[in-house]
């Protein structure tokens, strides 16, 4: 689950045994924050939108994506997170 906390809109969260995937927009360069378990990988099936780096935190669940959008006037793409 996407904590919606920055300028980007989800669209469509996508869940299977193996990954999530979200669908969203984002502007700019910002950081998301997801509500997750640890994740075996984390990448965006848009190459104008960069995984700058992506950490987890144990404790509260939580992966932090810092991401970069080609389009400062929005760029959407694919998030997949892999289990």
């Amino acid at each position: 689950m996407a904590v919606n906390d920055g300028t980007y809109n989800v669209y469509n969260l996508n869940s299977t045994k193996n990954s999530l995937q979200i669908d969203f927009k984002m502007y700019g360069e910002q950081m998301m924050k997801i509500k997750s378990d640890k994740p075996k990988s984390v990448v965006s099936l848009n190459p104008d939108l960069v995984i700058l780096s992506y950490s987890y935190n144990q404790e509260n669940e939580m992966i932090h994506v810092s991401l970069k959008g080609k389009d400062i006037q929005g760029e959407r793409g694919i998030l997949q997170i892999n289990y």
